[in-house]
């Protein structure tokens, strides 16, 4: 049936550590689940799967805190959400591949318009 709770580990330097709490969201948008991000020394976060940030911490020098959160987990079919990631990705590779075939194509077209037009030229 999938997760319902992503565990993130991390040990992050003290200018990169504030940016993850905007990943967590996203990742708990994107999945459908609730994300706890333990960081060892500067900031940790439990982001609910409905993106409500539950707890964080946040320290600008480098020390130990508790971080105790309840988090609201899934407990039925997964986030619709989450699925709009995984087919954004696809439908953008798909219209990649069709643009390059494309321009390929038109660039054979060009090409071989070329080549006989040369041609024609010449024997006349």
């Amino acid at each position: 049936m999938g997760a319902n709770l992503i565990a993130v580990p991390s040990s992050d330097w003290q200018s990169v550590a504030s940016k993850h709490y905007t990943r967590a969201v996203l990742r708990a948008a994107e999945n459908g689940v609730a994300i706890v991000k333990a960081d060892s020394w500067y900031s940790s976060c439990a982001v609910s799967r409905n993106c409500r940030f539950e707890a964080k911490t946040v320290s600008r020098f480098r020390r130990q805190e508790l971080l105790i959160a309840d988090v609201m987990v899934r407990a039925g079919p997964p986030f619709a959400g989450g699925k709009v990631g995984y087919y954004a990705g696809l439908f953008c590779l798909i219209g990649l591949v069709c643009f390059r075939v494309c321009d390929l194509v038109h660039f054979t077209k060009r090409t071989l318009s070329w080549h006989m037009g040369g041609a024609c030229r010449l024997a006349h």
